[in-house]
């Protein structure tokens, strides 16, 4: 059966089929072309990660996979009676006035699997009773991921679902999807290690076409990466051959006029014809990301830049976040500062930020080197005026020409027509790339970087690693992204019971936040939860809401005084009485 809308086909497939097909479909939102003939397949409770650039149309292709968008051609094809679900970035308007529990329970097929994917989430009883248009950017994703899952889907499209979650949090992530994603998910994420954890089949958009491989990421690319350097040779060879023949053309046809030769006018023709069916034949040329994320270089002799020692990190609205007792940087060192969401790790960069642009190197226990020159780059990008033009904001920072500057800007990856473009109408990675730019021309050699990935695509995260380690800089930043993180640091600290300590190893700090088998203190061994009986449903309830409380009472408690291992056995009692239950 073939359903026709618009301009796709959508044809239902019968069982045996792969789950989903994509057929040539094409995608024009504006002048340009977004998706230029995407085709792949999606098996049977197969896990796809979907990789590209930004603003090369991924979204784009999931909102079409899901039925919110129409492509201008080519077929979606669904094998008969699948159902599919769409997660996307942002909070749906119709979701925000409900509460956290109804949003997912009006999914669900049975009320207790809501209470259940909540609880392995770590939603609390407080938090189920929010309203979604309250929560944090992490949080809703959170909730619209159990949304998807209780709705036992055959294929989930989840759109960049970690964006906003701490180091520790997607990790609790993988873990969930691991444990309870058990049909076909399709995943755009710029995090590779979680796409290799978690994926087994790789769809690449480059150009506006799909290369799929059975692999995940870290194998596909290696293979993608092997396939066009060959379609490059290939092409290569080609040229050298139409080179060739185009040049002795233009001999033959100089002599056909010089000799006036009729015979020789003809085979110069006849190969002009020859060099136009080469051409047409020709290997198209590997798509390229000619962009280039460049960090700033700058030589110091000073052996340490930066010292913190007897400081306090306050919100805002005064509350102590955490305490330094003693902390430096040293040249060279590229330090990664970890901990939860809301720990006040960006808070400590914006107050070392503020101290330098105060033009007081030395506040209270903050003391920067004389030779220290701070770069900071924010996960708000809020330090780029929103009024200036792209150009605007180089002459601005720096006074090399502006035909020069020009030039950088293309290079980022800024064609000439949008250089006078206002900071404000730029998306997200956009403004990230100038940033990046205005950091390199401003030269800093100590650089503070706030989530410096969120808003790169993993081919960006990938040149700006290797221009942090080639460049020498001195770096003091707070990531998400744990192949970043692992590639990049050499140093490790972290916000942990109201303090800030060092760690030799980011498993190091993994073993102490999210350990994979948590055991109970000796000292609460009288509290251990125990397995769930088989008894009444009743007894399992009240066990339920037993350890519910238990779990909501210490996460009230001061940081320093809560048990997260303990936490992590409550939760995973509740979630097994669920399944008893079920």
């Amino acid at each position: 059966m073939i359903l026709v809308c618009g301009a796709i086909a959508v044809a239902v497939l019968g069982l045996g089929m792969a789950l989903l097909q994509c057929r040539e479909l094409r995608y024009s939102p504006g002048s340009a072309e977004v998706l230029a003939g995407v085709s792949f397949a999606v098996d049977q409770g197969q896990r796809v990660g979907l990789v590209g650039t930004n603003g090369c149309g991924k979204s784009s292709l999931l909102r079409i996979l899901g039925g919110e968008l129409e492509p201008d051609s080519g077929e979606v094809v669904t094998r008969r009676g699948a159902s599919i679900t769409l997660v996307s970035q942002f909070l749906p308007e119709a979701l925000r006035a409900q509460t956290v529990q109804r949003v997912v329970e009006d999914a669900a097929r049975e009320a207790h699997r809501a209470n259940e994917l909540l609880t392995r989430l770590d939603f609390t009883v407080a938090q189920r009773g929010q309203t979604a248009g309250s929560l944090s950017g992490g949080e809703v994703n959170r909730m619209l991921l159990a949304r998807a899952v209780a709705a036992e889907p055959d294929l989930i499209l989840l759109d960049e679902p970690t964006n906003h979650l701490d180091v520790e949090t997607v990790v609790a992530f993988q873990r969930f999807v691991t444990e309870y994603v058990r049909k076909a998910f399709l995943l755009v994420s710029h995090d590779r290690a979680l796409l290799d954890a978690l994926t087994e089949r790789t769809v690449f958009l480059r150009g506006g076409e799909a290369h799929a491989f059975d692999l995940s990421y870290s194998g596909a690319r290696h293979e993608l990466l092997q396939s066009e350097a060959a379609a490059l040779q290939r092409r290569e060879t080609q040229q050298r051959e139409i080179d060739r023949v185009r040049a002795s053309m233009k001999r033959l046809k100089h002599w056909a006029h010089v000799y006036d030769n009729e015979k020789l006018a003809r085979k110069a023709r006849s190969m002009g014809k020859r060099v136009e069916r080469m051409e047409a034949s020709q290997q198209a040329a590997p798509w390229a990301d000619r962009r280039r994320l460049a960090a700033a270089d700058s030589d110091v002799r000073a052996r340490r830049l930066l010292d913190v020692e007897q400081t306090r990190v306050s919100a805002p609205d005064g509350r102590v976040l955490f305490e330094v007792e003693g902390f430096y940087l040293r040249r060279g060192d590229r330090v990664a500062l970890l901990g939860e969401n809301g720990s006040g790790k960006s808070t400590l960069l914006r107050h070392l930020c503020e101290v330098a642009d105060g033009n007081e190197m030395r506040e209270g226990g903050v003391r920067f080197n004389p030779q220290a020159k701070l770069g900071y780059y924010d996960q708000e990008l809020s330090t780029l005026d929103p009024q200036r033009t792209l150009l605007q904001t180089l002459v601005d920072c720096s006074d090399q020409p502006t035909d020069r500057l020009r030039g950088k800007l293309s290079t980022a990856g800024f064609p000439p027509r949008s250089h006078e473009r206002a900071v404000e109408t730029l998306s997200g990675g956009e403004k990230s790339r100038l940033l990046f730019l205005v950091l390199e021309l401003t030269q800093p050699n100590l650089l503070l970087l706030d989530e410096p990935t969120n808003h790169i695509d993993l081919e960006g995260c990938e040149a700006l690693e290797a221009e942090l380690l080639s460049g020498g800089l001195t770096l003091l930043f707070v990531s998400h992204d744990r192949r970043f993180t692992e590639s990049v640091a050499n140093r490790f600290v972290c916000v942990r019971g109201g303090t800030l300590e060092e760690v030799p190893s980011l498993d190091a700090y993994f073993e102490q936040v999210a350990p994979d088998k948590p055991v109970a203190d000796a000292e609460d061994a009288t509290d251990t939860p125990g397995s769930p009986e088989a008894g009444s449903e009743g007894d399992a309830l009240a066990r339920i809401m037993e350890l519910e409380a238990k779990l909501e009472a210490d996460l009230a408690r001061k940081k320093k005084h809560q048990k997260p291992k303990l936490q992590q056995a409550w939760r995973e009692e509740i979630a097994e009485l669920y399944t008893h239950l079920s």
